[in-house]
């Protein structure tokens, strides 16, 4: 694993994580307890196989979240958990509006399943 940074964040996006920039295409991430956004590879790594408040996959442009995600093998968060994470971002500071959440999921016949849905706040 790899921690890429812990995010900050100024007018509702992300600044630049050191030399990476601030656009990825499908970054991991985890909020740890304190509430602090951690951004890198390997979500078990990033939460120090830790409880954590989220965990999953960030689609980031411009600094501006595009998509968040509950895809974590390590953490596997279920969609209720993931319907929290809008709340939680926007408690750290995000602007959500316009951002795709995408939750994952298994069905009945424990096949991988996902919903999409579009914030309107």
């Amino acid at each position: 694993g790899a921690l890429w940074g812990i995010a900050q964040i100024d007018n509702g996006l992300i600044e630049p994580i050191g030399n990476k920039g601030k656009t990825f295409k499908n970054i991991d991430f985890v909020v740890t307890a304190k509430g602090e956004l951690k951004l890198g590879k390997k979500h078990h790594f990033l939460g120090n196989a830790s409880d954590v408040e989220a965990a999953g996959t960030l689609k980031i442009t411009n600094g501006k979240i595009k998509r968040i995600s509950n895809d974590s093998g390590h953490y596997f968060p279920t969609p209720e958990e993931a319907s929290k994470y809008p709340e939680i971002f926007r408690q750290l500071g995000f602007d959500t509006k316009d951002v795709i959440l995408e939750t994952f999921f298994l069905d009945a016949n424990n096949k991988l399943k996902s919903t999409t849905k579009f914030l309107t706040e």
